[in-house]
């Protein structure tokens, strides 16, 4: 049952139930402090007490090229793996409490702090010092051809051209070439060593010019660094270096090549022009030009297989047109026209004119003679005439009048 309480005022009792408020007060107070001080001592306490792990995790690091590999063993269990590159952003992996975690990390090129933490099961965080790591970027590659070298059974490959009077060979292999030998006919052996930057190409040059006359046997040998080794041999014709005879004959330059074997090609520059002539496969051929007045250059490149020969002259060409004298011009006048004549003994080759103000021009004649009209207006007509031929210029000036018509008086 509910029962209510209620306070009757006898006497004292009023005085008496304040004393006793006033005394609970005052004990809360001060248990209230006691929780306080006792709180704020085993915070203290805590906070300075050293955290003891009684076993931290082993961590191996491995390098497979571009990747750092972290294998962390751990009697408790790692929980999370946190890394970064110097001062870079962390990144972290989740393992769930694992005892035997591998983590794969993307290596940075060049020399690198890597930062590792470890978050075990127990939520202890563990920071371990900075290792430097080191990564070039041709590593990777040094340490995939020292592998396939073991298991490498493939020849390298060897391919023999001839480009513009030079012998071509080139050798490739697919992990790493050694050198190269050629020799002709089975004389002596002259080894090449010159690789390219990745070392799975080597090419050298022969000049033909050292090839014997006739027809040579050219082997080549291409070793590679696992020793599979691939010889080619092929029949080079040696031959004297083309004879290039350039004649000067009616204002045109003859040019005659000559070989013993198949002339392939021939590239020539005229007067700055330069132009090539392929597939010829003959032992001789003969190309005419057409000369200019005064001097003329020329250079030959002759290509017979393998073989090259240059020529390179100048050549003179001398004005055969002898006539010193200008055109003649002459000026009639024929009712309401002016007829102007010109002529000249060799050709005349343009005729500027100027009549009443009107200038114009007539270019390309190429004629001996030539005749021009122009049609008159009424009083003084003003004409100047300029004819040319190709050494010399005539000139006339002159008026001619035509009368005005009289108009018939009513």
């Amino acid at each position: 049952m509910n029962q209510i309480l209620s306070f009757q005022t006898i006497g004292n009792s009023k005085i008496q139930l304040k004393k006793v408020i006033r005394f609970f007060s005052i004990f809360i107070i001060l248990f209230a402090l006691i929780l306080v001080i006792e709180g704020s001592f085993g915070y203290y306490k805590n906070k300075n007490k050293k955290v003891v792990i009684k076993e931290t995790p082993d961590i191996n690091i491995q390098r497979d090229n571009g990747t750092t590999i972290l294998n962390i063993t751990s009697n408790i269990g790692v929980q999370k793996v946190i890394y970064s590159w110097n001062d870079g952003i962390e990144d972290s992996v989740e393992e769930g409490g694992k005892n035997n975690v591998e983590v794969k990390i993307p290596t940075t090129i060049g020399t690198n702090d890597l930062n590792i933490k470890i978050i075990d099961s127990n939520g202890n965080t563990i920071v371990y010092n900075p290792v430097k790591i080191s990564y070039e970027e041709n590593q990777e590659e040094n340490v995939n051809w020292e592998e396939a070298i073991k298991t490498d059974k493939t020849k390298p490959k060897v391919s023999i051209e001839s480009v513009k009077g030079k012998i071509v060979i080139t050798a490739t292999d697919d992990v790493k070439m050694s050198y190269v030998t050629y020799s002709w006919n089975g004389e002596e052996e002259n080894k090449i060593t010159g690789l390219s930057d990745d070392e799975k190409t080597l090419t050298t040059e022969i000049d033909s010019t050292n090839v014997k006359k006739g027809t040579n046997k050219l082997i080549v040998k291409a070793y590679d660094k696992a020793g599979n080794v691939e010889t080619v041999e092929k029949e080079v014709q040696g031959a004297n270096g083309s004879e290039i005879q350039v004649n000067q004959e009616n204002g045109e330059l003859v040019v005659n090549v000559k070989n013993d074997i198949n002339i392939t090609k021939i590239e020539y520059n005229f007067n700055g022009e330069e132009k090539t002539i392929d597939n010829i496969n003959q032992k001789e051929y003969t190309f005419k030009l057409q000369m200019k007045d005064g001097e003329n250059k020329i250079s030959i490149s002759a290509y017979a297989d393998a073989l090259k020969s240059d020529y390179q002259n100048t050549f003179t060409k001398e004005n055969t047109n002898t006539n010193t004298s200008a055109p003649t011009i002459k000026v009639l006048k024929d009712s309401n026209q002016i007829i102007i004549n010109v002529k000249d003994e060799s050709n005349i080759t343009k005729i500027i004119y100027n009549f009443n103000g009107q200038e114009k021009t007539i270019d390309n004649i190429n004629q001996k003679e030539y005749q021009l009209k122009l049609d008159l207006i009424d009083g003084t007509n003003y004409v100047i005439v300029n004819a040319y031929n190709q050494n010399n210029k005539s000139e006339y000036k002159g008026k001619k009048k035509k009368k005005e018509k009289r108009r018939k008086k009513n």
